[in-house]
């Protein structure tokens, strides 16, 4: 998955497009694609190779900036990075996410992190 995304030139551990990509792609776990979610997630977003991807993204950046497509975004996420055998995501995963996600949407999230640190149960 990091070629997929060194490929188009995104960092994967840093850049939330590739959360939005996932989600496109319809994703069912972190980390990995499957040939059908490869494949649905290119028709759905109406490309058929990694350069039309490339071409793609400056749109795909400015899909995140549209309220209604950040949500949809963010419900998918929930399913996508926890792990299958839990009810909820893992506290660190979600802390990681939500800087990811929010660290330009949301003033108070830094003031929420440390909240979630403290408070923090086993």
């Amino acid at each position: 998955m990091q070629k997929f995304f060194d490929d188009i030139g995104v960092n994967a551990a840093s850049d939330v497009v590739t959360i939005l990509i996932s989600s496109k792609m319809k994703a069912a776990s972190m980390g990995v694609f499957t040939q059908a979610e490869f494949k649905e997630g290119f028709t759905q977003m109406g490309i058929s190779t990694v350069d039309d991807l490339k071409r793609k993204l400056p749109q795909l950046y400015q899909d995140l900036k549209n309220p209604e497509e950040f949500k949809k975004m963010y419900k998918f996420v929930f399913d996508f990075a926890r792990d299958k055998n839990y009810k909820n995501l893992q506290v660190e995963i979600a802390l990681d996410l939500w800087d990811l996600l929010l660290s330009t949407r949301c003033r108070f999230l830094g003031d929420w992190i440390d909240f979630i640190k403290t408070e923090k149960k086993d």
